[in-house]
């Protein structure tokens, strides 16, 4: 065999091993997050159902819903940069505990902060209810134990549960 055609197989050989690499960075969403998003979204529709929102309640309930969503993102941002940064200060050769407790109790502040939030979007949106889809919504949701919602993640950029 020539030099050509050993560089040939070899330069053939190169390019099968990339394909697969690149193939791997373009990874389409998780089938689990879009599944959650689809969750939620049912069991907004669901809720509106039960409570049978009039359009201008289901218009004013997005408003409050977008304007709970853009409160929490930059928060939600900022917990998951600190979780990064309290990953790598936890995995240090030396760890320095005074800067781990400090991370964790600015992550501590800024998920209450979040729920503060969601609180207030909560309290908005039981506002424009009548009295009988208030009473409804307060025994559907608001009395719901924390195991039949799921495991929630409270910096989810979500402006609350209508």
């Amino acid at each position: 065999m020539n030099l050509r055609s050993k560089m040939s197989i070899l330069t053939l050989v190169g390019a099968m091993m990339l394909v697969p690499m690149f193939s791997f960075g373009q990874r389409s969403p998780s089938p689990e997050r879009h599944r959650d998003e689809e969750g939620r979204q049912n069991n907004e529709r669901r809720m509106e159902n039960v409570l049978d929102l009039t359009d201008a309640q289901r218009d004013q309930a997005k408003e409050i819903k977008m304007s709970a969503a853009a409160e929490i993102l930059p928060i939600s941002n900022h917990v998951n940069e600190i979780r990064a940064k309290l990953k790598t200060l936890e995995t240090a050769k030396d760890v320095d505990m005074k800067l781990v407790n400090k991370n964790i109790d600015e992550m501590a502040r800024l998920n209450a902060e979040i729920h503060k939030i969601r609180a207030k979007s909560n309290q908005e949106f039981r506002a424009m209810l009548t009295d009988e889809q208030r009473v409804t919504y307060d025994t559907r949701v608001l009395s719901r134990k924390p195991e039949d919602q799921g495991a929630r993640r409270t910096n989810r950029p979500s402006g609350g549960r209508h």
